[in-house]
């Protein structure tokens, strides 16, 4: 990871503003109830923390903090980042703090 990865995650933090607009028009046009306002709304909050969550780990890798600080070239830590599996479990551990919705239902409350 480099600066420009960086600039390429934080970029995409602003994604959500355009995301809120598209949506802010379909209320307007009054082609969404309720439940989907609520259900798009909720869907963004949980993409925008996934983006930051990304954004964040890559400043920490860029500027070798926190977990990343013993990195300085290490082949075999550098391999470690790079395993799928280690990704996975990262993402795994952004998400398990949403509540997802039962089979049942359509929206999450």
């Amino acid at each position: 990871m480099d600066r420009f990865d960086l600039e390429n995650e934080l970029t995409n933090l602003s994604k959500i503003s355009d995301d809120i607009k598209t949506i802010a028009s379909q209320v307007m046009d009054g082609t969404l109830d309720r439940d989907d306002v609520f259900a798009a709304l909720h869907g963004l909050a949980i993409l925008h923390d996934a983006r930051y969550a990304i954004a964040w780990d890559i400043f920490l890798q860029v500027f070798k903090l926190e977990e990343y600080s013993d990195l300085n070239d290490n082949e075999e830590n550098v391999d470690i980042m790079n395993n799928s599996e280690s990704y996975t479990n990262y993402m795994k551990n952004v998400f398990a703090k949403y509540d997802y919705p039962d089979k049942d239902k359509s929206v999450w409350y």
